[in-house]
């Protein structure tokens, strides 16, 4: 007996063409996934920022132009309390403003007043006669502060705005009961004073995953100012002020509260 011959069919096999087409829809699929996570995020974080800014007001100031002449309007924003803390300013970099800050200062706002001035020529402020180097930037500083009646404040700089806050206390040492240097960049002998030169106590802040300024570099900042340890944020990067500013306020509260008892214990 002859067993018949039954040919069985083949599943054809998959062209070039198909599985790049598949491969192509995954790639797009999966920026589309990126795109609306990014999306949901951000509106997160919008909607976090409005009631950040909703706690906080604005205050025009005048201030005299430092290269040229008249004077300066000098946009704020702020929240004055009424409580036992010292006055904390936060003191922005180059490129930006007070906006910069607005989630921590509405988390400052809670303990201690708070003020951000947007400096000349950033966010609302009038401009001067030409851009300010560091030590011009920290003179309008200083006159805005005199205008706001600000003394004995613990002043915060962020990035450049370090360099602008020790140039300020430098030259007007009444401005200031603390200084605290949170991501500090570039060379601060470029310009301004070495921290060590001020009369009141330096604090050196970084994030842990801030890779400009690293733990070796804030802890040579600290060494030449004759300071503490620098004080690292835990899983924050440069902008821990948008990323953790509890834990931020915490610790520059936390240091308020420190120098406004030691002026307590100063004999009159």
């Amino acid at each position: 007996m002859t067993i018949p011959y039954v040919r069985l069919p083949t599943l054809p096999r998959p062209r070039a063409r198909h599985v790049a087409q598949a491969t192509t829809v995954l790639a797009l699929a999966g920026v589309i996934y990126g795109v609306a996570a990014g999306v949901s995020r951000l509106a997160r974080e919008a909607k976090r920022y409005r009631a950040a800014s909703d706690v906080l007001y604005r205050r025009w100031t005048r201030i005299p132009a430092i290269v040229g002449p008249g004077m300066l309007r000098i946009h704020s924003r702020l929240r004055d309390v009424m409580t036992n803390q010292p006055p904390i300013v936060l003191v922005h970099g180059r490129g930006i403003a007070s906006a910069w800050f607005v989630p921590l200062a509405a988390r400052l706002s809670k303990d201690a007043p708070v003020f951000a001035p947007d400096l000349p020529g950033h966010g609302r402020s009038d401009p001067d006669a030409r851009d300010l180097t560091v030590p011009e930037l920290a003179q309008a500083l200083g006159h805005w502060m005199e205008a706001m009646g600000l003394r004995g404040a613990v002043v915060v700089g962020h990035g450049i705005g370090c360099q602008v806050a020790v140039n300020a206390v430098a030259a007007r040492p009444e401005l200031a009961s603390q200084v605290v240097l949170v991501a500090p960049g570039g060379n601060v002998q470029e310009g301004v004073v070495l921290p060590r030169h001020l009369a009141c106590p330096v604090t050196f802040v970084r994030g842990a995953r801030d890779r400009f300024v690293q733990r070796h570099w804030a802890e040579r900042l600290a060494l030449a100012s004759g300071g503490a340890e620098p004080v690292t944020v835990a899983g924050s990067s440069r902008t821990m002020h948008h990323e953790d500013p509890d834990a931020l306020a915490a610790i520059i509260v936390g240091l308020g509260a420190s120098g406004e008892r030691g002026r307590q214990r100063e004999p009159a």
